[in-house]
């Protein structure tokens, strides 16, 4: 009897036990884990939540993440085990984290909505400590990053250089960067991403570079954010093998297993903050141009026996050294004066030029003017003055231009050149004092009678007519002579001449072997002027950039790309003291020269297309 009382309850009892062990592997929760729990600011750490046995109904909220750290990556997975009869369910949340500040940063509890209600987890603090120094960084690194700025204390509108490099000692592909904003400053980024090979340290490297230019537009402290890189690096062997060295700084390569040396392994790094000071602008100085260094060069063409009415060309190059062309101003109003020169100006020619280290911007602005003798003498350019702010110095410098007199042959001015402006006949020049009487039998007021006599009246109302009638058609002829002048003396068109009256050209013709012969950028630029002109037959061509956008018309794509290259470096020659191979702009130059063909000139009637989808 007890045998068997022993028989029938053994299973039960069995039976019992598995189903209680079975209802623990049923309990849901919500954990948070951290690869790792100190980390050096600038350095990514994993961070995972995980649901256990249980069905979500939403995403975990990471929001609450977003004032202590930036989330580089998100991603999700799921798994089901069904091992002996036992269930286990997991949907793991994965994601890749920047600290933005040093401390102890707590990670606060997670909350999921599930089937079993809302699952919490517990918080989790992770130490920030201060980021390591750059040697520390790089020893013994296969892939690290650098930033650096040319200048910690830049003024006020001076632009400042920022270089963000991504150095790989072994292969590493898919990489991808992020954009830079700083706040109360311009952002520009100058060019694509430039990829070359070097070495560092004795060892072969590969380096990612780019740069940007920050000009502040506000004084006082500025942070040049962190900038991030993001990729895969291929070649890793060994579990846990890191291609930062014997240590994992990012932890975020140890779970990958054999699978990472296959597929490879990715890694997020970013350079450190950089905080500036922003110097304020000095009272007082108008246009404010902070530089190292401003110069500028007078040109000019046609002066040699000039003749009233016919042009003159003025150019006038300013070149910046540690700023752009964007700061510098017009010279327009001294470009020459008035009353002895009609005055047109060609569209400015702005660029800029960074050395090949990154450290020293320099900026140019050409302006080309037609100045038009209004008269012959002895004419006066005045001299050109332009302040700007030496950085180095830290006081005022002044830009000069020396002033020019040009011998102009022809009719003499007909107003006194020692007056400003003309005195007319009648008009009063004495204010503030007693008018006097006007002599008997003059039309005027006397000073006994303040009113005018009937009978004067109508000699007065003709002759006040015929004095505004005269005034009219003076301003009239005046205004129509400026704009007929100002159609014909138009810097791309050709001028037209009273009959009977020939000039002659500017600068004589030129050919493809005076190119070939040029031995400087000066004469080179002359030259290529002068043949775009002959060749497109526009007229006088005065800059680089118009007679580049004639010239495209008549080669091809490929020819306008050789085109524009070579420009650019003659353009750094000229302006910017670049060190760019003179021979070879030159041979680049002519070689598109030699292949332009006249565009066509089609004046029939366009066809109209028909249906590009009939039915």
């Amino acid at each position: 009897m007890v045998r068997r009382l022993v028989r029938f309850c053994f299973p039960v009892c069995v039976l019992f036990l598995t189903l209680c062990v079975s209802t623990t592997c049923w309990a849901a929760s919500l954990t948070v884990e951290a690869d790792r729990l100190a980390v050096y600011k600038g350095e990514s750490f994993t961070l995972s939540i995980i649901l256990s046995d249980a069905q979500q109904a939403n995403a975990p909220d990471i929001s609450v993440l977003e004032k202590d750290f930036q989330i580089l990556s998100k991603g999700q997975s799921s798994s089901v085990n069904v091992i002996n009869g036992s269930y286990s369910a997991k949907t793991i949340w994965t994601y890749t984290v920047l600290p933005k500040r040093t401390g102890v940063l707590r990670i606060p509890a997670m909350s999921v909505r599930t089937g079993s209600g809302v699952l919490q987890s517990q918080p989790v603090d992770i130490q920030v400590s201060a980021s390591a120094s750059p040697a520390a960084k790089r020893k013994n690194r296969d892939v690290y990053v650098t930033g650096e700025v040319s200048t910690l204390s830049p003024a006020l509108n001076a632009p400042v250089v920022f270089v963000a490099r991504l150095v790989a000692a072994k292969p590493v592909y898919e990489i991808s960067h992020g954009d830079l904003k700083v706040e109360d400053a311009i952002v520009e980024k100058q060019g694509d991403p430039k990829v070359y090979d070097t070495a560092i340290d004795g060892r072969s490297v590969k380096v990612v570079e780019l740069r940007y230019l920050i000009t502040p537009l506000k004084p006082g402290p500025m942070t040049v954010p962190a900038y991030v890189f993001q990729g895969m690096i291929s070649g890793a062997s060994g579990q846990g093998q890191s291609p930062f060295g014997t240590q994992d700084p990012l932890g975020i390569f140890q779970d990958f297993g054999m699978f990472g040396g296959i597929m490879g392994q990715p890694f997020t790094l970013m350079t450190d903050e950089v905080q500036l000071d922003v110097q304020d602008a000095q009272a007082g100085i108008e246009p404010w141009i902070p530089a190292e260094g401003l110069q500028i060069s007078d040109v000019l063409e046609g002066d040699k026996g000039a003749k009233a009415g016919e042009p003159i060309t003025r150019r006038l190059t300013l070149v910046v050294s540690g700023n752009t062309g964007e700061i510098l101003p017009s010279l327009e109003t001294q470009a020459a004066p008035e009353k002895d020169f009609t005055v047109y100006a060609d569209s400015p020619e702005k660029g800029i030029n960074v050395s090949p280290d990154g450290k020293k911007v320099t900026g140019w602005r050409v302006e080309t003017y037609t100045l038009v003798p209004r008269h012959g003498g002895t004419l006066v350019l005045p001299e050109i003055r332009v302040p700007w702010w030496d950085t180095r110095n830290q006081n005022v410098q002044y830009a000069v231009a020396a002033a020019r007199t040009v011998e102009v042959s022809g009719p003499p001015a007909t107003y006194n050149t020692n007056e400003t402006e003309p005195v007319q006949q009648g008009d009063s020049v004495n204010s503030g004092s007693n008018p006097t009487p006007l002599q008997a039998g003059s039309l005027g007021l006397s000073s006994a009678n303040s009113s005018v006599p009937f009978a004067y009246m109508p000699a007065v109302l003709a002759l006040t007519i015929a004095c505004l009638l005269g005034v009219w058609a003076y301003f009239r002829f005046k205004a129509k002579g400026k704009a007929i002048a100002r159609e014909s003396q138009s810097p791309i068109r050709d001028i037209e001449l009273p009959a009977n009256q020939n000039i002659e050209p500017v600068r004589p013709a030129v050919t493809i072997g005076d190119l070939r012969k040029a031995d400087d950028a000066d004469g080179l630029k002359s030259d290529f002027l002068t043949y775009v002109s002959q060749m497109t037959g526009v007229g006088p061509v005065l800059s680089l950039k118009d007679a580049t956008q004639e010239f495209s018309k008549g080669i091809s794509p490929d020819q306008r790309k050789i085109l524009g290259d070579a420009i650019r470096r003659l353009e750094g020659i000229l302006y910017a003291g670049a060190q760019e191979n003179f021979v070879r702009v030159r041979s680049d130059l002519v070689a598109v020269l030699e292949g332009y063909q006249p565009p066509k000139r089609n004046d029939a009637p366009k066809a109209r297309l028909g249906s590009l989808n009939p039915s």
